[in-house]
């Protein structure tokens, strides 16, 4: 009788356990994340919620926080890329009414036969728009537990559904490009940026505050906290992707002028510029070992103005690979590495068809 009782104590157990197991992310608790359970975070794709910390013999990450990393659902995260090319093509087609968007099996194959070309389209829409819809694939992948190479494909694959198949126009080889390379330069900026927000001990207006900030910076990890419950279930720890990562936050407001002319009154463009520049981890730190554990992201905003766009410029800069070198003196540091850069400039002179500078570069 007592060996029963005792066998349905532990079956009891047993259920009570998996009922409230996590089916979504592994949880790295407490404040240490070691070698050990990095390797953990990064291959295991079963449903894994640790209790205790992970032993190691070398300890190289150092949070004060529990370190969530989603499953890796990598047929999801196709679905959501191919989810959004149709939205995206359904807003172009039956809200701006668009003729590029006027889409059969006739222009599929016509753009399958003819292959890539390279196009004029406007600048705005090839140097923002494409890399920002890159940066939405890219996330796509990263929130649903992918890693940064891993999701790589998702850029790609997404722009290459957009060129051959939701557009009648030829593909553009240089939108691929653009698409792609500022895709991962963007995307992964807005995910990891997004993170800093998250808070799942927050309640209330707090709590949606923090919500919504993070959705307007990536609206992909938003949609995917939503989707899984993330966005409103509260936990006793931040809940984020990257523990805490040292980041410096400087916002700048100011009157800006513009004019072409000699005259200092003359022509003149105002605008109320509003610039926020964000510095993510640090360069120097010995534990850089992932693409973009380093970032360097600034944005500029013509908020009130007479003729200027609402986007002024867009710097961002991501650390690949890094390797600290050794200097003799300690009050000194230095860093070699590899930089991913995206940057990205526009004005107006007039009414809109004549610009002071518009520079862009996305992919260097």
């Amino acid at each position: 009788m007592a060996n029963r009782l005792l066998l349905l104590i532990a079956l009891l157990c047993l259920a009570e356990n998996v009922k409230s197991h996590d089916t979504d992310h592994i949880i790295v608790p407490d404040s240490i994340v070691d070698t050990s359970s990095q390797i953990l975070s990064d291959n295991t794709s079963g449903d894994i919620e640790t209790d205790g910390i992970t032993a190691a013999t070398s300890i190289r990450y150092h949070y004060n926080d529990s370190v969530i990393v989603p499953r890796k659902r990598p047929f999801k995260a196709a679905l959501e890329v191919f989810g959004l090319n149709i939205g995206i093509w359904a807003f172009d087609r039956y809200v701006l009414q668009g003729d590029y968007a006027r889409i059969s099996l006739n222009t599929m194959e016509s753009n399958l036969k003819n292959g890539f070309v390279w196009d004029n389209d406007g600048f705005a829409t090839n140097l923002f728009s494409h890399p920002y819809a890159g940066g939405l694939y890219m996330v796509s992948a990263r929130a649903n537990g992918l890693n940064f190479y891993e999701s790589m494909p998702y850029a790609i694959g997404g722009s290459l559904m957009w060129e051959f198949f939701m557009e009648n126009e030829p593909a553009a080889i240089n939108d691929l490009i653009s698409t792609s390379i500022g895709g991962f330069a963007l995307g992964e900026s807005m995910y990891r940026l997004s993170d800093l927000i998250i808070d799942s001990r927050a309640t209330g207006w707090e709590r949606f505050g923090r919500e919504f900030l993070a959705t307007a910076i990536s609206p992909m990890t938003g949609l995917n906290r939503i989707l899984n419950g993330e966005a409103w279930k509260r936990r006793n720890f931040k809940g984020r992707a990257f523990g805490n990562i040292p980041a410096k936050v400087l916002v700048r407001t100011s009157y800006k002028a513009i004019t072409n002319n000699t005259g200092v009154f003359d022509d003149v463009s105002n605008s109320l510029f509003v610039d926020a520049s964000l510095y993510y981890g640090d360069p120097f730190a010995k534990e850089n070992e992932k693409p973009y554990d380093y970032i360097s992201f600034e944005a500029g905003f013509n908020l009130i103005s007479d003729r200027q766009p609402l986007i002024s410029n867009i710097n961002a800069i991501g650390m690949l690979w890094g390797k600290n070198i050794e200097l003799k003196k300690e009050t000194r540091e230095m860093v070699l590495g590899i930089f991913q850069h995206f940057d990205y400039y526009d004005s107006y002179a007039d009414d809109g068809t004549n610009h002071f500078f518009r520079i862009a570069e996305a992919a260097a």
